[in-house]
């Protein structure tokens, strides 16, 4: 599975993508989002080659490109496990060195048509820790809605008029 935008393209995860999330993942200004350790990168690569053989297919744990030089800058997901049917949950992670450029928010664009045109979701959840402003600013701008919180974090929650 492939999703593009202008600048950037999410695919699926190959052997080879830990050693590059790894690279930011001890990163202290990457770290100050987690209220918990995140899952090592290998063992996210893991889910995510075992998610893309799922039938049908219920979870979506992509990596993050720059389209021009096939740059590793992050990852993505969309996750419909553990939530009523049509709605799902997305995040994103990206290494630090590339924040600022507006990448969150594209690549977070294409989360939301792939899930209201091809999943055909009615609603998107987002969680964030009460400390990561600028990803409750993003979300906001997307048009999410705050919703019921999750533990010490932030959900925000995105209906989805199917086009």
């Amino acid at each position: 599975m492939l999703l593009a935008t202008a600048r950037l393209r999410l695919r699926e995860a190959e052997p080879d993508d830990p050693i590059a999330l790894e690279a930011y993942q001890s990163d202290a200004r990457y770290l100050e989002h987690y209220a918990q350790p995140p899952k090592s990168a290998s063992e996210l690569i893991q889910l995510a080659r075992q998610w893309a053989t799922e039938s049908p297919r219920l979870n979506y744990q992509l990596i993050i490109t720059l389209s021009t030089r096939g740059t590793v800058i992050g990852c993505a997901g969309l996750r419909q496990a553990g939530y009523p049917p049509g709605q799902a949950e997305i995040g994103i992670e990206l290494n630090p060195d590339h924040w600022g450029h507006g990448y969150a928010g594209e690549v977070l664009s294409a989360l939301i048509r792939f899930a209201r045109d091809e999943l055909q979701l009615g609603y998107l959840d987002a969680l964030t820790t009460r400390t990561n402003l600028s990803a409750q600013r993003l979300v906001r701008r997307l048009g999410f809605l705050p919703a019921p919180p999750h533990g010490e974090g932030f959900r925000f929650r995105l209906p989805l008029a199917v086009a």
